[in-house]
């Protein structure tokens, strides 16, 4: 993915993203290598989000 392409919000959400799935190893250690485990706790992180603005 070349970040230079995205929208600023994109790129603001891809640098959020990464920062969360670093955040992830601190709690999860290795088990955060598995890129399955990375997307899925971000969807949740999300769907978080999501119901606490609504």
């Amino acid at each position: 993915m070349e970040l230079g392409k995205l929208s600023t919000g994109d790129r603001e959400l891809f640098h959020q993203e990464a920062l969360y799935c670093v955040s992830l190893y601190r709690t999860y250690g290795a088990k955060a290598d598995d890129n399955e485990f990375c997307e899925q706790k971000i969807m949740e992180r999300f769907a978080e989000e999501e119901a606490a603005r609504s």
